[in-house]
């Protein structure tokens, strides 16, 4: 038996150092090519780790046990005991409520509730440029620079660097100088460019800022497909991620958006962005409005911005007092004074509020930040139950039909009904008594046999109802021009096709019997009821009739054949006479010939009967079928569907994760 070839210790340690590359971020959900710097593997743990069978590269071993535990039913053990109740509330609303929650907020609040171990829960907040995204830059610049401190390379990233990616974006994150990452992938494009940031501010609040452009007519067509607030397309911005040629849009959850303008256009393209939505504009104090005015020397207090909702700035007068500053500290006056007159300040309050430092609050307090985000979620899945339930009642309401012209048509029906059935007694009287219908008498069967199923067949075609089949269908027209008609399938009120392999004893039985089943009605309405009654005579009862008349006549030939040869031999046998034998003949003809004349007359009467009675009953199963729909017309049904049934349930969530709230208030 060979020896099992030995693996050199070095390639095991070149092949985990290529797997100990490769990170997946829980912050964001996407692959890193790095680690953080917060998150330190040991290299020399994996060098003295034994070699086996059974081995599992450490990054593959992480990404099942995180997977195992976001799958979990319970709360995952990261999640701080506090925050179980609502984490498992949150869990409940994504399962139930999918369809009425924004799904990447839902997730961006869970992952705060589970934050990594020794950290608190990282807030994102985007600044998004109208448009462009320079002044954005130069804004996050302004408010993340140490005026202390000398010109950091990460200023120059940020003002003057070249994206990296496809959507041009910029995450600034805390980390020394120099630190910052290559990327985040998706696919093989990356979606933003990490720059580390050495930002006390950044540090203190645990944040995090995206600086990208937004467009707002992309905003509203992506608001209006998802049927989403206008604050959540702005909550959830979107990234460009270019792969294959083929561009993807990703969505980026943040718990507080600055949108940032550019003069009087963009505050009207921003108006009307907010005010053409499908809801109001969002919880106060998520998402923020702000508009570079340079050469403005207007100061405007925290107050004012928040009693008018738009904040007046000076980007380029902040960018230069900050310089000014840092080349000599004789500028500190006019630093002071251009920098409060830049609405600066105003800004930098709003970013922190909502975040207070970790050292404040701890790791056992929810920030109000992410409890903002959550009761964001709960009036937002409730606003949309609201106007699903609202959408549902309206269309209900609309279906139905005002009371006149529901008493309009059930006064049509009941002169349809009276003239039909008028005519169905007049009409047959008519054609039974016809020239046409005496053409099969009893004594003109010998040489009209053959005509029977013409004559019969006509007088179904031309005498049976036709008037009350054409009136009947303009009725229904009327019906289906009020609404009250739901829509039907040609298909599935065209009669079934006859079996070819029916039994023929059992047709005749039916013909027979004289009397039809009645025809299966299709969502209430027989549209085609009268037609296919007709139909179904013409081919249960005239064959029958026809069958009738050929064994009648045939039997009454018969007779008479073997009463004539009767007659004969009784006069071949010379006991006899001409007269004797004669009338052995002529009793057994007049015989047939009464016989077949009370049978046949019999059957015809039946048949006239049975055509009557068809015809009684095809009105009437008309006439209680569009009564029916009448009467149903004057009252809205509320059926729970499942539908119905889904909103309660999703009601419920909704209320649970109020309810979890509360009690982390108190």
């Amino acid at each position: 038996m060979s020896q099992r070839p030995r693996v050199p210790l070095r390639s095991l340690q070149s092949f985990e150092k290529s797997f100990s590359e490769l990170f997946f971020c829980p912050s964001c959900a996407h692959w890193r090519l790095s680690r953080p710097a917060r998150r330190q593997w040991s290299s020399t743990s994996a060098l003295r780790r034994p070699i086996s069978n059974s081995y599992t590269p450490q990054w593959r071993s992480a990404r099942i046990t995180t997977s195992a535990a976001t799958n979990a039913i319970n709360a995952p053990s990261t999640t701080p005991p506090q925050f179980r109740e609502l984490h498992a509330a949150l869990e409940d609303l994504k399962t139930k409520a999918p369809e009425y929650v924004n799904l990447s907020q839902l997730s961006l609040a869970l992952r705060g509730l589970e934050p990594p171990k020794g950290d608190g829960a990282v807030v994102r907040i985007a600044i998004l440029g109208l448009g462009r995204q320079d002044t954005a830059r130069k804004l996050a610049r302004a408010l993340l620079a140490d005026p202390l401190a000398d010109k950091g390379k990460w200023e120059d990233e940020v003002m003057h660097g070249i994206a990296r990616t496809d959507s041009g974006a910029v995450l600034l994150k805390y980390g020394e100088e120099g630190a910052q990452d290559a990327g985040v992938l998706h696919g093989r494009s990356q979606l933003y460019t990490e720059i580390a940031v050495p930002s006390t501010l950044l540090k203190r609040h645990n944040i995090e800022i995206l600086v990208s452009g937004i467009s707002v007519d992309v905003a509203v067509q992506l608001a209006q497909d998802e049927m989403d607030r206008p604050s959540d397309a702005l909550l959830v911005p979107t990234l460009e991620a270019g792969a294959s040629g083929m561009v993807t849009m990703v969505r980026y959850p943040v718990h507080k958006a600055l949108v940032l303008g550019e003069g009087l256009g963009s505050s009207v393209a921003f108006g009307r962005f907010m005010g053409g939505g499908n809801g109001s504009q969002g919880e106060d104090g998520m998402v923020g409005f702000a508009v570079d005015m340079p050469g403005s020397e207007v100061p405007q207090t925290q107050e004012e911005a928040l009693r008018d909702g738009i904040v007046a700035l000076d980007v380029g007068k902040a960018g230069d007092a900050l310089d000014k500053f840092r080349k000599s500290t004789e500028f500190a006056t006019e630093y002071e004074r251009k920098w409060l007159h830049s609405g600066v300040p105003i800004l930098h309050q709003w970013l922190i509020n909502g975040a207070p430092a970790e050292e404040t609050t701890g790791n056992s307090a929810l920030k109000p930040v992410l409890r903002d985000l959550i009761s964001h979620l709960a009036s937002s899945a409730s606003a949309s139950l609201n106007a699903a339930t609202a959408a549902q009642l309206s269309a209900r309401l609309s279906s139905t039909t005002p009371p006149t012209t529901v008493n309009t048509l059930e006064i049509a029906l009941r002169d349809w009904s009276r003239k039909a059935h008028t005519e169905l007694r007049d009409v047959l009287d008519e054609a039974f008594a016809s020239k046409n219908w005496h053409k099969i008498g009893w004594w003109k069967l010998l040489w009209r046999v053959d005509d029977v199923t013409m004559v019969a067949e006509e007088v179904l075609e031309r005498r049976w109802l036709p008037k009350a089949e054409k009136s009947g269908l303009w009725l229904m027209g009327r019906i289906e021009e009020a609404g009250l008609l739901p829509d039907v399938d040609v298909a599935k009120i065209i009669p079934p096709p006859v079996d070819e392999g029916r039994n023929d004893q059992s047709a005749a039985s039916t013909a027979e019997a004289g009397v039809s089943k009645p025809l299966p009605e299709e969502k209430g309405i027989l549209l085609l009821q009268i037609s296919n009654a007709r139909e179904r005579l013409s081919s249960e009862t005239v064959p029958g009739l026809q069958a009738t008349a050929q064994r009648l006549l045939l039997e009454s030939l018969s007779t008479v054949s073997l009463s004539s040869a009767l007659s004969a031999l009784l006069w071949l046998s010379s006991s006899f006479s001409v007269l004797e034998a004669a009338s052995v003949a002529a009793l057994g003809s007049v015989w047939a010939l009464r016989r077949l004349q009370r049978r046949w007359e019999g059957k015809r009467e039946q048949w006239e009967g049975d055509v009557r009675e068809e015809g009684r009953v095809c009105l009437k199963g008309v006439e209680d079928s569009i009564a029916r729909v009448l009467e149903s017309a004057k009252t809205v049904r509320v059926v729970e569907s499942e539908d119905v049934r889904d909103r309660k349930l999703a009601r419920e969530a909704v209320e649970r994760v109020g309810e979890a709230l509360k009690e982390l208030r108190q």
